[in-house]
């Protein structure tokens, strides 16, 4: 139970962080409708899908992923629109080239990481993604466990931003 709640946080952070970093304003067309799909409770769109690597459309990848293999250290996926984030013993960020057939992805990784710069989707089959990687490592990947609640916020925590912060000093460029 504690490996899923530890699991279930750290994804919770990176998917946050994720967000963060691609961006998370949805696109609207001329009527002010939202042009995206309504993403749901698990924050992807409806997909079952089975599929070989060149069949897997991105809309079946959206959202979170965890490796299934592996609880102690955990690999963790987010696929926001195009761009995407791998979580790992370092963090990686990239797009993914959607009009491949098969998939592909490249990204960019902190320090020397280079075991996912770059990765081929080889298959979805009963909501295990596999994905091969730079490093011809293939992994399985899965969608995380539910968090079951969301914790309150302290009755102290501050619900507005402070107005009455110092003016930052000016500094030479």
């Amino acid at each position: 139970m504690r490996t899923r709640a530890r699991i279930a946080s750290t994804f919770a952070a990176v998917a946050a962080s994720a967000l963060l970093m691609t961006g998370c304003g949805g696109g609207s067309d001329d009527d002010g409708g939202n042009s995206e799909p309504e993403p749901t409770a698990s924050g992807t769109p409806e997909a079952s899908q089975d599929a070989a690597g060149g069949d897997v459309g991105l809309d079946a990848l959206q959202g979170g992923w965890i490796t299934v293999a592996d609880a102690d250290k955990p690999i963790i996926l987010g696929v926001f629109e195009e761009s995407i984030t791998v979580s790992a013993e370092t963090a990686c960020t990239g797009t993914i080239d959607a009009d491949a057939s098969p998939m592909t992805m490249s990204l960019v990784c902190e320090g020397d990481g280079t075991e996912f710069t770059s990765g081929t989707v080889t298959g979805l089959t009963d909501g295990e993604l596999t994905i091969e990687w730079a490093s011809g490592e293939e992994y399985a990947f899965g969608r995380p466990p539910e968090i079951a609640e969301t914790p309150e916020l302290p009755s102290e925590f501050p619900s507005e931003m402070p107005t009455d912060l110092p003016d930052l000093p000016e500094t030479e460029s």
